[in-house]
């Protein structure tokens, strides 16, 4: 386990797993995950079920989705040309 909180909290919809101490190019897999009494996991324990990436701003996402480059981005590919 990589010192993420591996027991969850069960709602009637979602099991809650606090990722808050992994970091960049860590994950959560299944195996990791301790729940409740009344949970049972049928996913393999190999599946990840969280994978913490670098972070994006979210206006930078916002362009991405609508097909554009953020302004970094953009003068990142001017200079290089």
């Amino acid at each position: 386990m990589k010192s993420a909180s591996r027991v969850c909290r069960h709602h009637s919809d979602f099991i809650e797993v606090d990722i808050s101490n992994l970091h960049t190019g860590q994950a959560l897999h299944v195996s990791d995950i301790i729940p409740t009494a009344n949970v049972t996991i049928m996913t393999p324990g190999e599946e990840a079920v969280a994978v913490v990436a670098k972070g994006i701003k979210a206006e930078d996402l916002e362009l991405k989705l609508e097909g554009e480059e953020p302004a970094e981005e953009a003068a990142e590919g001017a200079s290089e040309e």
